[in-house]
């Protein structure tokens, strides 16, 4: 049977394109029969929804098209489909999940570049379900609900192909709608490369080092070739030093070189090493100030140093007239530092160069925090191209002044200094705050600032990664007023556990984990997490309750249902992750639970050390109690005796 329905209003993208879905019997590639295929042709702005006999009908439909798109379709719905007798060879598929996300790796791959509501995408995403990434971007339709064990049938009433089809139409549609958000997202990246690559979709499916490799490769008119993954050679990376102390208030600025690594590669002409126009003698080697290790041409600036020059300058343009270009050429310019380290990337790897490229920001970070700190500055903390400074003079001119000096100095010591190389201000901070790890040592890149505009910016907390908890996200934001009217990020360990208890009675499925996982027999250690909640729940999604009392997953942190965990009192629920790793930092006073614990260690060594040496002195002959007489108490004797011991 077919089933065809107009699209309504469609991006224009000027291509044969299909969006397909599938629904299967099982989540097994090698055994899962495709039962019913779903797809929407931009050819003809056409719906179509066919059950899973008519392969002919749908490998003429196929046919028809040269891009195919889909959501997790590469490792799971083109498997299938070609098991059960279709055909996608010379298609170009377009897998949005993996254009998103590696799920393999659990990297991003372009999912840092979508930004919604001022927060990148990855921050928004507790996963990476197409229902909860269609949510986030507020798309129009939301995916369905369906007991997917009707799909295990063979014969079905007209009621149950009703609904089959209004799932399956409703998941080709949210997987379009998604296609079209991410096409014109990343439409802007498409211009920038060559002819063969934008027909081939390579601006929107590569990964942000390919796409950047081809880019430049095609401007600097050189050739675009690959080498084998050697793995990441170790060199020094950028500089990042240890704040004093936990808090700092007062007038606080963050200076931020602008565009460092890009400038660096672009005044120490880092890629012109294999220049013939100057002898050994001739090529830059560094000096004092930065003792580079290889060698570089100081004649003319290289074919890539005017690619990233040209780049640059474009970027500048593009953000003067408010271009939404210019973000996708700022990706450029900063990713080329990523792939110079990569031997993948054959003709822009160079280890010499990435890691003298490394050196000249660390030298400049250094310079300007010794030239502040010897005009009188509190130089506060330093990361990678930023410098953390307490004005004590409370004189912006004189700090911009002893600023641009630096900047002067920087370019007095490279071989082609650039106009546009700058240390501009970041943010005027009224508060900052550290974190310490378990070691007792404050972590690098972990922080939050409170600016004088009142915005509150966190760096490297799990509090804004993807998998970080909702209820955590909660309380949070209910605690953001208070944070900016207070001055102060830090709160009494009751008061966070107030919100948290509130929150939880009101609903459970805040601290829930998500989980999707496979048939049990598709794992290879049956004691995986995966494989017990499989076995336990049965294969699909789950929402879980991590918990110390019940649950069919788990041995000492369990994990129950939403339905059980209605038996759970708050003393039964496992909440260690939220007081110690999410809201951690909003706790006054709070230490890590591993230091509390190694101080107890260290602590409860001592006191038996001092014992064994008590020990030790009451067996031995000092311990003589006629040699100091009997006119004195027992404390003047004992601390007689302990004297003689210790001198």
């Amino acid at each position: 049977m077919k089933y065809k329905k107009k699209g309504g209003d469609v991006l224009q993208i000027g291509d044969n394109v299909l969006v397909f879905d599938i629904e299967t019997d099982g989540l097994d590639t090698t055994t899962a029969k495709m039962k019913w295929f779903g797809a929407f042709s931009f050819w003809d702005n056409e719906y179509y929804l066919f059950s899973g006999d008519e392969l002919e009908s749908i490998q003429r439909l196929i046919d028809a098209h040269r891009v195919v798109v889909g959501f997790n379709s590469n490792d799971f719905d083109i498997p299938i489909c070609e098991n059960n007798g279709l055909n996608f060879d010379y298609k170009i598929r377009v897998d949005l999940l993996k254009t998103l996300f590696k799920y393999e790796t659990r990297k991003s791959v372009r999912e840092q570049l979508i930004k919604v509501d001022g927060k990148v995408l990855k921050e928004l995403l507790p996963n990476h379900k197409l229902k909860t990434i269609a949510e986030v971007l507020k798309l129009s339709v939301q995916k369905g609900e369906i007991d997917y064990n009707i799909f295990k049938q063979d014969v079905y009433t007209k009621l149950q192909i009703k609904e089959i089809l209004k799932y399956l139409y409703y998941d080709v549609k949210i997987t379009k709608e998604l296609f079209e958000y991410m096409y014109k997202e990343f439409l802007p990246m498409k211009q920038f490369m060559k002819p063969k690559d934008q027909n081939n979709y390579n601006w929107f499916r590569t990964s942000l080092g390919s796409y950047t490799y081809k880019v430049i490769c095609h401007h600097a008119g050189i050739e675009e070739e690959y080498g084998e993954h050697s793995g990441r050679k170790k060199y020094e990376g950028g500089f990042v030093s240890q704040p004093a102390k936990s808090t700092y208030s007062g007038k606080i600025y963050c200076l931020d070189f602008k565009s460092a690594y890009p400038h660096a590669f672009m005044m120490g002409n880092l890629y012109a090493h294999g220049c013939k126009c100057c002898s050994d003698e001739e090529k830059w080697n560094g000096n004092e100030m930065f003792p580079v290790e290889g060698k570089y041409c100081t004649k003319a600036p290289g074919k890539i140093e005017k690619v990233i020059k040209k780049f640059y300058n474009l970027r500048m343009q593009y953000k003067k007239n408010k271009d939404p270009r210019e973000y996708t050429v700022k990706l450029i310019i900063n990713t080329m530092y990523g792939i110079s380290g990569s031997s993948v990337f054959t003709n822009l790897y160079s280890l010499t160069t990435a890691s003298d490229c490394t050196l000249i920001v660390r030298e400049m970070v250094k310079y300007a925090r010794r030239y502040f700190s010897a005009a009188g500055y509190d130089v506060i903390y330093t990361d990678t191209d930023s410098v953390y400074l307490r004005d004590n003079k409370d004189n912006e001119k004189e700090l911009l002044y002893y600023r641009d000096v630096i900047i002067k100095q920087i370019k007095k010591n490279l071989p082609f200094p650039e106009d546009t190389f700058d240390m501009g201000v970041d943010a005027r901070i009224k508060g900052i705050w550290f974190f310490k790890d378990e070691d007792g040592e404050f972590k690098k890149k972990n922080y939050i600032y409170l600016t004088e505009s009142d915005k509150i910016e966190i760096k490297g907390l799990p509090l804004i990664k993807s998998s970080c908890s909702r209820i955590s996200q909660n309380v949070y934001e209910s605690l953001k007023p208070l944070i900016i009217e207070r001055g102060n990020i830090k709160f009494s360990r009751e008061y966070i556990e107030e919100h948290v208890y509130r929150l939880i009675k009101q609903d459970m499925g805040l601290i829930a984990n998500y989980y999707k996982v496979k048939h049990p027999d598709q794992y290879k250690s049956q004691t995986s997490i995966q494989c017990q909640i499989s076995v336990a729940y049965g294969e699909g999604e789950h929402w879980l309750v991590p918990n110390l009392k019940l649950g069919g997953a788990g041995k000492s942190k369990k994990y129950c249902s939403l339905e059980e965990a209605k038996e759970l009192c708050m003393n039964d629920l496992y909440l260690d992750h939220i007081w110690d790793t999410e809201l951690s930092p909003f706790i006054r006073d709070w230490q890590h639970p591993k230091f509390i614990r190694r101080q107890q260690k260290a602590k409860d060594a001592y006191e038996r050390q001092q014992d064994k040496i008590m020990q030790t002195f009451f067996k031995s002959d000092l311990w003589d109690s006629e040699a100091v007489g009997s006119d004195i108490t027992d404390e003047e004797f004992l601390a007689n005796e302990m004297d003689e011991v210790f001198q």
